[in-house]
């Protein structure tokens, strides 16, 4: 009863206040709301007209601005308003971000909504990093909307970055792709700009973007005629269209008097303000995905992200080859090839796999056998992405994902819509909820910017909408690559993610560059290229050079294809807008670290405080060389042991950068003699220790197999404390068998080492086990196999990570997890149900299983093809992702995707 007495007492009192508010606002009143750190306040006036301003600390930033709409009806929302009605409160939202740059985090304002007379209201929020508003409406009948009414007004001659349409005739009618014009307000050109928009207001830059666009046109922005502002346009909603024959792209040929007609009980975009006191909060600010509508399509866990060979930057451009390459089966599947062998997760077949003149989508072009591609792409551990236009797919919208989905097409890359006015923005819904339903992702491209549907449609992984790497295949040096390059990470990347396509491996200078449409170049150094894939947030990357390019750049693959596209956290740790930028980011237990720099050379120093205290890391760096600045393509690469009071100097060519990975060193102790009081066998005579397991060994063994064991076991570890902490109670631990000793030797073995035939099966047939036969909290391994020597048996695997693996499994996870068991057979009996690892040790029992899949997802089997009975070729982690994927995120719970570094070569 007390509790009940006390909600009713809330909402009473919450009733009463706004009851008060609404009398005292009939006649037209001013409202104030603060951001949660009071440092931002926003100040709503109503009556004649309904406006705002916002106020930074003591500046305006933004002067009184109008806003409203108006209907066809004669209705003009933001016109003699009454507020019937006010509410207040504080939203502390926690959000879940897959795929996003952090993989959660916390939204936190102050809102307030006012209910207008005549069934609307406007809601603003005040967060610390921004304002934002909505209007809503909440009749019954539908509602077509003549104009909306969005002022953004300035009390000095600001300098703004307007990117402009690129289409004069028709200019709602573009590819959303520019350099930004840095201009003062006052000299904007006579175009509509499309979001974002930034605006220096000095102390602080206010950027201009929207969220939850539905249903509704996006916003263009346009100069004030009179005074220091920009207002608010929108495309008018289509009445008729026709197709671009070449590829059945539709487009608009008229249009109404109006810009939206729709349901009259709903919400409409949020017009965000997102306001930054450094550069550096900037492409962090998460405004737009925070206000978007939560996730409607539930479980995420089946969408893929990762890196895509691609085909079309480089035109099919293959050399030294033995077939003509095109369109067609052995162009594919040496894109399928590569792809394998350097454990890229996708191709995409681009423009021309089906016939684009004829709008068809459900029929492929007589040179590609898609089924066979797929199947080929799935014995390799590659997954296709198909690429089509808007309103093709559109148009066969089920037939096309039934038909795809269930080939084993894991998305489709959808191109061309060219236009965002309201049923434009319909049609990406459309194709956001069919293409969930059959589990399949979506990068866009040729679209508007990004407005949250990510967060609404996570199976939309990435979108175009910026001036990227294609555009150096036909551009002019005077749209200036390496500017853009530091300039659209502060404002584009705050909308969402990028698919700037980069990958370049033939690079140039200012002086030397070159627009080649079928062997492009990029703009900048080797290093610049490299320094994106950190610095763009970007789920689904492309690697855009040819294949045969890539050949002889082994090095700088092999980092790329390390760096992970989905992180837990980024943050700017120094940069400037227009100058440079450098990006950190962390994933699991490691961290990246990009940055990049305009056409100036210059110098950085890079502190590492960061950093947890007592780590310490090895770096791999990539920096331009000493020549760079005549030839771009010159880079060097250093390794470094880095921790938290690290500090290093590292030089930016002109248009130059720098790519570092950073990777956890374990906490190990020293190889010392055996410590008084541990019950081991007098055969041992060597022994360190990790966090409480140990590795021991006779004085036979080297001190750097010991070193190394102990390394692995770490690693394997270091995801689940309570796993480590239950084998640490049990005695874990593991034995390290001598080159030059056979396994009999170890006397845990010497109950099935008992006669001469026995001795002879054994040291035969094992240089290790996990579990058994010696006891069931131990693992055994060959030095032989840890430091990868000549005399190896097991040559492209690592043994000790198969049988550790055995002890996490039977001791470690089941000793906290007492279901884990059941969890594990069910996979293993789903997996020979569906014909997965046939021929090979995995499928001999559930343990086998597990262990063999342990070390494909550290990157550490051997290779078969065919499977031999033992192995296949599914012996790394991305090949794991795409062909055993319920097995892969079972895995995913208890291990870092990290890469261990161990001796031993494994094929590719």
């Amino acid at each position: 009863m007390k509790n009940n007495l006390s909600f009713k007492l809330v909402v009473i009192s919450l009733f009463l206040y706004c009851g008060n508010n609404s009398i005292e606002a009939a006649t037209g009143k001013k409202y104030a709301l603060a951001s949660p750190d009071r440092k931002l306040k926003v100040e709503i006036s109503t009556g004649d007209k309904l406006s705002y301003q916002v106020m930074h600390e003591k500046d305006t930033i933004l002067s009184l601005s109008n806003i409203g709409l108006v209907l066809t009806d004669g209705t003009e929302i933001g016109n003699n308003s009454q507020v019937t009605g006010i509410k207040r409160k504080k939203i502390r939202d926690n959000v879940e971000s897959p795929f996003y740059r952090f993989k959660e985090f916390v939204a936190t304002c102050n809102e307030l909504d006012l209910k207008l007379k005549g069934g609307f209201g406007v809601t603003f929020r005040a967060y610390d990093d921004g304002v934002a508003y909505r209007f809503y409406t909440t009749r019954t009948a539908d509602v077509t909307i003549k104009d909306e009414i969005a002022d953004f007004n300035f009390n000095q001659d600001y300098t703004a970055y307007l990117p402009y349409t690129t289409n004069d005739k028709k200019p709602m009618a573009m590819a959303f792709q520019n350099i930004y014009d840095v201009t003062p307000l006052s000299k904007a050109q006579p175009k509509v700009a499309f979001l974002p928009v930034t605006v220096d207001c000095g102390k602080t830059k206010l950027t201009l973007l929207e969220s939850d666009l539905e249903a509704y046109p996006g916003m263009f922005v346009e100069s004030q005629k009179d005074g220091y502002g920009l207002k608010g346009v929108f495309a008018p909603y289509p009445t008729q269209t026709d197709f671009y024959p070449w590829r059945m792209q539709e487009y608009v040929t008229e249009t109404s008097d109006f810009i939206a007609r729709s349901s009259g009980a709903r919400t409409y975009p949020w017009r965000v303000l997102a306001v930054t006191e450094k550069d550096t909060d900037m492409p962090v600010n998460n405004l737009v995905y925070a206000l978007a509508s939560p996730n409607r399509i539930g479980d995420t866990s089946w969408i893929k992200t990762g890196k895509v060979a691609w085909d079309w930057w480089n035109d099919w451009n293959l050399k030294g080859v033995p077939f003509k390459a095109g369109i067609n089966m052995d162009t594919y599947k040496y894109y399928i090839d590569f792809a394998s062998r350097n454990d890229i997760e996708f191709i995409v077949l681009d423009e021309g796999w089906y016939n684009p003149k004829s709008g068809d989508m459900l029929i492929v072009v007589p040179e590609l056998n898609l089924p066979e591609l797929i199947a080929y792409g799935k014995q390799k551990g590659v997954d296709i992405i198909l690429w089509t236009v808007f309103n093709v797919l559109d148009k066969q919208l089920e037939a096309a994902c039934k038909k795809y989905s269930g080939m084993g097409i894991k998305g489709f890359k959808v191109d061309f819509l060219d236009r965002d006015d309201q049923t434009a923005v319909e049609m990406v819904y459309r194709i956001a909820d069919a293409t969930a339903k059959h589990k399949l992702t979506l990068d866009l491209h040729g679209i508007y910017k990004p407005t949250g549907i990510n967060r609404t449609y996570p199976n939309i992984i990435n979108f175009e909408s910026l001036f990227g790497m294609e555009e150096v295949k036909w551009t002019d040096i005077k749209n200036n690559m390496p500017l853009y390059n530091v300039t659209f990470p502060y404002i584009r990347m705050m909308a969402g993610p990028v698919d700037y396509t980069p990958g370049a491996m033939r690079n140039a200078t200012k002086a030397d560059w070159r627009a080649v449409y079928y062997s492009p170049m990029s703009m900048g150094t080797r290093c610049h290229q490299l320094a994106t894939y950190i610095v763009h947030d970007s789920p689904l990357t492309m690697l855009c050079d040819a294949p045969t390019n890539y050949l002889n750049e082994q090095e700088c693959v092999d980092f790329i294809t390390s760096i992970p596209v989905e992180t837990d956290s980024t943050f700017i740790a120094a940069g400037k807008m227009g100058e440079y930028i450098v990006s950190v980011r962390k994933k699991d237990v490691n961290w990246y670290i990009g940055g990049m720099t305009n056409w100036d050379e210059r110098d950085i120093e890079f502190a590492f405080s960061f950093l947890p205290s007592n780590v310490r890391y090895t770096a791999t760096l990539f920096a331009d060389g000493i020549n760079a600045n005549k030839q771009a393509e010159d880079y060097r690469t250093e390794k470094l042991i880095i921790d938290k009071n690290s500090r290093i100097k590292i030089h930016l060519a002109s248009g130059g950068g720098f790519a570092m990975k950073l990777e956890w060193c374990p906490v190990r102790g020293e190889v010392t003699s055996i410590p008084e009081g541990k019950n081991i066998p007098s055969f041992y005579k060597k022994y360190i220790e990790t966090e409480g397991l140990y590795v021991t060994s006779s004085e036979r063994v080297s001190d750097e197999a010991l070193l190394k064991a102990c390394d692995i076991i770490s690693l394997m570890l270091s995801k689940r404390p309570d796993v480590k902490a239950h084998m640490v109670k049990k005695g874990c631990h593991v034995m390290v068998i001598g080159k030059d000793e056979e396994t009999c030797d170890l006397p845990e073995f010497a109950h099935i080492c008992n006669s001469p035939d026995s001795i002879a099966y054994w040291n035969w047939r094992a240089r290790g086990f996990g579990g058994a036969p010696e006891d069931e909290f131990s693992a055994s391994c060959g030095e032989e196999n840890l430091l990868a020597l000549s005399q190896d048996k097991y040559t492209g695997e690592n043994i000790l990570i198969h049988e550790f693996a055995h002890l996490i499994h039977m001791v470690g996870i089941a000793g906290v997890e007492p279901d884990f068991n059941d969890r594990l057979e069910a996979l293993w009996k789903s997996a020979g149900e569906k014909g997965l690892w046939a021929g090979t040790y995995a499928l001999s029992n559930k343990e086998e299983y597990f262990a063999e899949c342990v070390q494909s997802f550290f990157n550490c089997n051997r290779y078969a093809d065919p499977a031999n009975g033992i192995h296949n070729s599914m012996n790394r982690r991305v090949k794991l992702k795409a062909y055993d994927s319920e097995m892969y995120k079972l895995l995913k719970e208890y291990f870092y995707e990290i890469e261990i570094p161990i001796n031993n070569k494994i094929h590719k």
